[in-house]
């Protein structure tokens, strides 16, 4: 009995350690001028276009949004009811995000926040994943987030603001039948703590969300439809008919978009911003929970779940 309770203490101890470290490490940043400009991409619907909406409503800051298509910016028009400033641009084309810096230049208030939110997704494992898919993705999730930030870094620095990026808890390990998704999400937490770390001394705030499986549109970039019957036969326990149910059903407890906006929020107003912010769930298990087991972990033990899976297919 003496064992499980010392146990018990012991992973307690685990588990609000780390929290207890992030709070007595926390930094105190300049809260954005009220007014000022914030830029988030990626608002044609999902995630960005929540929290366009909510920024919007709060009438804290100017909100400006961008989408691909002038459709989508006459909805954002009319659902804020005027307050949203949509702007068309594509992240993979550096004149569009040129255009808009200069918008941005020319808005007469100081731009405060950036939020990296564009984002896409492709079903492939890495054998089979086709290289302009392949490349399709980093150009958005990776070099249209490095591009659009390095554009507008030195209005951020002037006015002390903030850089959030949309990252995701599969930029921690690698998702299975998305792993070339994942490997893009890798680098934003790279690309974010360089990032932090060269603007320590302007007092600019730098921060990765890393939300688990929201309800989102990007869910169904995550279909078997267009995987090939090749591929399906190569890694049968990937792509098997009980693997898709388990999936969708995985997929209808996906957490609601608030969880996400509110981090987004909380990263543009706080004078205490987190570096991290890990939302929604993954399996069913909250974000938080997830990412501190992952720290936890030794990576052959996060392995043994597909092991198990494999073991009930013969290969």
């Amino acid at each position: 009995m003496g064992f499980f309770k010392s146990f018990s203490v012991f992973v307690v101890f685990l588990a609000v350690f780390p929290t207890l470290v992030e709070y007595l490490s926390r930094r105190q940043y300049p809260v954005p001028a009220q007014g000022g400009a914030v830029l988030i991409t990626g608002s044609s619907s999902g995630m960005g276009k929540h929290a366009c909406l909510e920024l919007a409503s709060m009438d804290r800051f100017t909100v400006y949004c961008t989408v691909r298509k002038q459709k989508d910016a006459d909805m954002l028009t009319k659902e804020s009811g005027g307050k949203v400033k949509p702007l068309l641009m594509d992240v993979t084309k550096d004149q569009d995000m040129q255009a808009v810096k200069e918008t941005l230049e020319n808005a007469g208030v100081p731009f405060v926040g950036l939020v990296n939110n564009a984002g896409v997704a492709k079903t492939a494992t890495i054998e089979y994943a086709n290289m302009d898919d392949v490349r399709w993705v980093f150009d958005v999730n990776v070099f249209g987030v490095i591009r659009m930030t390095q554009l507008l870094l030195p209005a951020l620095r002037a006015s002390k603001g903030r850089v959030v990026t949309v990252g995701s808890l599969a930029g921690k390990f690698g998702e299975l039948t998305v792993t070339p998704y994942s490997c893009s999400k890798f680098a934003m937490e790279g690309f974010t703590d360089g990032l932090r770390r060269e603007l320590l001394p302007y007092d600019v705030s730098v921060s990765l969300l890393e939300p688990g499986y929201t309800k989102t549109e990007i869910l169904s970039a995550f279909t078997f439809d267009d995987v090939s019957d090749q591929e399906k036969a190569a890694y049968p326990y990937l792509y098997s008919k009980a693997k898709e149910e388990e999936r969708n059903k995985i997929f209808a407890k996906a957490s609601p978009m608030n969880e996400a906006t509110d981090a987004i929020v909380h990263s543009l107003t706080s004078p205490y911003p987190k570096t991290r912010y890990p939302v929604a769930n993954l399996l069913g298990i909250p974000g938080w929970v997830l990412a501190r087991l992952m720290w936890l972990m030794p990576d052959r033990m996060l392995d043994i779940d597909v092991l198990a899976i494999v073991n009930m297919i013969p290969l």
